[in-house]
């Protein structure tokens, strides 16, 4: 009966402590944010922002609305004293951008600084470009190009067969066939080509990356009648720097131009062609933010550590990447619409906060990122104040969009007008006049993939309602994933990758994956946290029996050092190993505690009865006899 009580005692306990863990993460987590944003104030204040440089300048404004002034004043001056690009001794493309994003949030026009990022952009030599021109019938085209014209007869198989010779702007790659007319490079890019057919045609722009197969297509397609012309000209631009073409620099410009309600379409071409060549630029999140493509978001997920963290090796550090991968799901607010990835997320960073408030260390950009990116309503103020989201309560919450009945959303799902005198929590949401109801996958007539199976010869839509690895397959049929048996990195246990390995991973230099891609296999140097987590939890049940079976544990102890006590001349039994101290003993142990199971209590065998001890002449006897006998 006792037994019970102590048991059922244990086990309220625990689900006590539990519960009221579960109501102080509620309870708590608006105080923790709160006590960050004053730590990052605090320590604004006390290095001053004059002194700072220019990227916590811009985090700084960015989260806590600090250092506006000295921001502009480390931007370059145009003719008119306005402020064009920053940092003014060297501008550079993503820096701009993040200023300009500052600036915006903070209320301040940098209509000049979006001019000269939109004078930086150029056209990507890393894309091989194609015409693409498809009729039903066979029909005979001209294509003209500043002074050239060149004539061809489009098959009924569509095959075009040129009459005559090409241009020096046009030809053919023997990989991909007679299909498509490939562009050359250098002028010819910036070239229009006007095309006029004898039948109904259709044109369109197909491009690829240098050294690669997949084709991608242009979302516009133009329709010619008989006699009819369309155009088409290459307007693929990157963003530059001194070397060419500035990845990272280009997605935050083409995000935040997206952002402020520019047409970004023609930088999406390179950003999402060569992507994967610049897998440490993170570009899953802002890729995610301009395509909504579902391919983006499951790769971003994929990245998550431990349901944690993200560290891509962007070489930023792991809450900068972090604030980053959480980014497209900024306007999340409510826990209603919170991914379980970014709840995963929220609880580690509170976990992890120290007592200043402040994270990594009180750097300001990883902690002006998080709070910009993941608690954007919040701000600094008194901890232990409610915050409410209502609309009759004063709080720090932005949102007159919702509030005057439009809706927030990105620009690129906005179908009707952004409404730019209404503003909206989180980037990259902006205010839209018409709602944008997000179709299911049977609203699509599609089929519902699970995670082991992929679209066969259709297209994978991002639709609202999939479960954890599910996506809707339109067009095509799911299938289930077959693995190579010949592949060895997995039968290894490892990952393919086409680029490089995420963090935790290491390259084997062994086992080998299919069209040369890098074979990654858990790092064993990530294994030890988790034999310390074990250990610590072994202690810790240690702990805790110790301390229900207290009173015969003291009665084991007193007994043990009562026989301690003894005279030297008593011979002494061998040690029984000890139990872990109890929390106020201190001595650090000289080497880490050995792992031992905790048995069941079992019955204790009858002890023996020991016989009386041997007079030491007597063995002298015996042992002489016995060195007699072996001679």
């Amino acid at each position: 009966m006792k037994k019970d009580v102590i048991l059922f005692g244990v086990l309220f306990l625990v689900l006590t402590i539990g519960l009221n863990g579960a109501f102080a993460e509620e309870i708590n987590e608006n105080d923790q944010v709160v006590l960050a944003y004053n730590c990052l104030k605090d320590i604004v204040e006390n290095r001053t922002c004059d002194s700072l440089p220019i990227g916590d300048q811009i985090f700084a404004l960015l989260s806590i609305g600090e250092c506006e002034s000295e921001l502009l004043s480390q931007a370059k001056k145009n003719i008119n004293n306005e402020s064009e690009c920053w940092p003014k001794n060297r501008c550079d493309v993503k820096t701009t951008a993040q200023a300009i994003l500052a600036l915006h949030e903070s209320g301040t026009n940098a209509a000049v600084a979006e001019e000269w990022l939109l004078n930086q952009r150029m056209v990507p030599d890393e894309l091989v470009w194609y015409l693409e021109i498809d009729t039903n019938v066979e029909s005979a085209c001209n294509i003209t190009y500043g002074t050239d014209t060149d004539e061809i007869i489009i098959g009924e198989d569509k095959i075009i067969t040129p009459i005559g010779s090409l241009g020096e702007c046009l030809s053919f790659n023997s990989d991909f066939g007679n299909y498509w007319l490939e562009i050359e490079s250098g002028n010819c890019l910036e070239k229009e080509f006007k095309i006029t057919c004898d039948e109904r045609f259709l044109t369109t722009l197909l491009f690829r990356e240098e050294g690669e197969n997949t084709i991608h297509v242009l979302d516009r397609i133009q329709t010619g009648t008989e006699t009819g012309t369309t155009k088409e000209k290459i307007e693929s631009y990157c963003f530059k720097n001194s070397q060419g073409c500035d990845y990272e620099g280009s997605l935050w410009a083409t995000v935040i131009l997206d952002y402020l309600g520019e047409d970004i379409s023609e930088f999406i071409p390179y950003l999402i062609t060569t992507y994967k060549e610049h897998r440490n630029d993170f570009p899953e999140p802002f890729l995610y933010i301009l395509t909504d493509e579902l391919q983006y978001k499951t790769e971003l997920m994929d990245f998550q550590i431990g349901n944690e963290q993200w560290d891509r090796n962007t070489g930023y550090g792991k809450y900068y990447d972090t604030a980053l991968a959480l980014l497209p799901f900024s306007g999340s607010i409510y826990r209603d619409e919170i991914p379980y990835e970014k709840e995963n997320t929220i609880n580690w960073l509170l976990d992890l906060q120290p007592d200043s408030g402040c994270w990594d260390g009180e750097n300001i950009v990883s902690t002006g990122f998080i709070l910009y990116s993941i608690w954007p309503h919040l701000g600094p103020g008194e901890v232990g104040v409610t915050v409410d989201d209502d609309e009759d309560n004063d709080t720090s919450y932005d949102n007159d969009c919702e509030l005057s009945g439009y809706f927030c959303m990105s620009s690129r799902n906005c179908g009707g007008d952004i409404l730019s005198e209404y503003s909206c929590e989180g980037f990259p949401n902006v205010c839209c006049s018409q709602e944008n109801i997000q179709p299911t996958c049977s609203d699509l007539e599609g089929e519902v993939c699970a995670s082991n199976e992929y679209c066969l010869g259709g297209n994978t839509q991002s639709v609202v309602g999939l479960g954890s690895g599910e996506s809707c397959c339109v067009g095509g049929s799911c299938e289930v994933q077959v693995v190579d048996e010949e592949n060895e990195c997995v039968l290894a246990g490892g990952i393919c990758e086409s680029i490089s390995c995420a963090s935790g991973y290491k390259e084997s230099q062994i086992d080998t994956c299919d069209f040369d891609d890098v074979c990654c296999v858990p790092d064993n140097k990530t294994g030890g946290n988790y034999l310390w987590i074990w250990i610590l939890f072994i202690l810790v049940i240690l702990v805790v029996v110790a301390i229900i079976y207290r009173e015969k544990l003291k009665g084991i102890y007193y007994k043990m050092k009562s026989k301690g006590g003894k005279s030297s001349g008593t011979t002494q039994q061998p040690r029984r190993p000890g139990y872990p101290p109890t929390p106020g003993y201190n001595r650090r142990p000289s080497r880490p505690p050995m792992q031992r199971k905790i048995m069941p209590p079992q019955q204790q065998p009858r002890r023996p009865i020991q016989k009386p001890a041997r007079n030491p002449r007597e063995l002298d006897d015996v042992l002489k006899k016995l060195k007699q006998m072996g001679k």
